[in-house]
């Protein structure tokens, strides 16, 4: 048989790796909830079945086996710093405090108010401001699980914090698609997930995690190679680390021991003559220079330690949870 087989009209190479690029566009399509006909499409040479069996393969892979997220909650521990340090230059803070409030927020909220351009990133005063159109439109009683655009959250807090003291019945009256309840309760809701943090601010960071996203996860992507030698898409990756969550990818990387301690994360690494490690630990992101303070790790990233191969992981697995001897 030739080096192409011939699967209906279209022509599929026969086992032809899939690369980082297709794959990459394989979740971007089906993200957009596109059938696997119109996916294939664009992707010369993969027919829908091909495409179908590539997706639920690599969501097996890295969403189902624990190597995989074991590297890559690794990987991001070591590398965090370097990931948020440019937005954190951007909304001149430190990336402690940008990294943090991406979790406090979540992936809904950050996707939200990244993607969403009626979430503003300036704050506007309680008397340049009317009522939101949508809020007009919804007569006939509130319902408290209505979304909140934009518009109508700023007008909200406006009203709260800008309004000479307004009652929530006040508020409740000038928005007829939300009475006082569900005004307070959204209210509370939101000052909840980082009171220190004006939501314009909270605005701020998810469009700029939005532009930056990218950056930040296909570095990597590229170095998780666990249970497979294919790089995870950073897509992939990027999804995960939400699934996995704040707590999820903290335990993972204390189980290893591998966590760096205090000392380790104040220590200030030299330039050296020596080749960099081009390891997939050791990955090359730009350096960017923080306020208040500078960035502490130049040069190679992270403290200076060697993390165990494969096969010595899957041993720490075994004697961690396998039976006594």
């Amino acid at each position: 048989m030739s080096s192409q087989e011939v699967r209906g009209s279209l022509p599929v190479q026969a086992r032809r790796p899939w690369t980082v690029e297709e794959s990459n566009l394989l979740f971007d399509s089906k993200g957009s909830n596109k059938e696997w006909v119109e996916i294939s499409n664009s992707l010369p040479g993969r027919n829908p079945r091909a495409c179908q069996s590539q997706y639920h393969q690599l969501m097996s892979l890295w969403g189902g086996g624990d190597e995989g997220k074991n590297e890559l909650a690794l990987l991001y521990d070591r590398h965090k710093e370097d990931m948020w340090s440019p937005i954190a230059a951007e909304m001149v803070a430190t990336w402690g405090e940008v990294e943090s409030m991406h979790w406090q927020l979540g992936k809904a909220e950050m996707e939200k108010r990244g993607l969403d351009d009626s979430f503003r990133t300036t704050p506007v005063s309680r008397v340049n401001l009317r009522v939101p159109p949508q809020a007009t439109q919804q007569q006939g009683g509130s319902n408290p699980r209505s979304k909140w655009t934009g518009e109508e959250e700023t007008f909200l807090f406006a009203c709260k914090e800008d309004g000479g003291g307004m009652s929530w019945k006040e508020i409740g009256d000038l928005m007829p698609g939300h009475d006082a309840s569900a005004c307070r309760s959204y209210y509370l809701v939101q000052t909840a997930s980082g009171t220190e943090w004006p939501q314009e601010r909270k605005n701020e960071l998810c469009k700029l995690y939005e532009s930056h996203k990218q950056r930040m996860w296909t570095p990597i992507g590229n170095a998780v190679r666990i249970p497979s030698q294919f790089p995870c898409p950073w897509k992939v990756a990027e999804r995960l680390h939400w699934r996995l969550g704040e707590k999820g990818m903290t335990e993972r990387v204390s189980a290893f021991g591998l966590a760096p301690s205090d000392e380790d994360n104040d220590e200030v690494h030299p330039h050296s003559d020596e080749e960099p490690d081009q390891s997939p630990h050791h990955l090359q992101y730009p350096q960017h220079q923080t306020e208040p303070a500078p960035m502490a790790h130049v040069g190679q990233l992270g403290p200076s330690m060697t993390l165990p191969s494969c096969a010595e992981l899957k041993a720490g697995v075994d004697l961690l949870f396998g039976p006594p001897q």
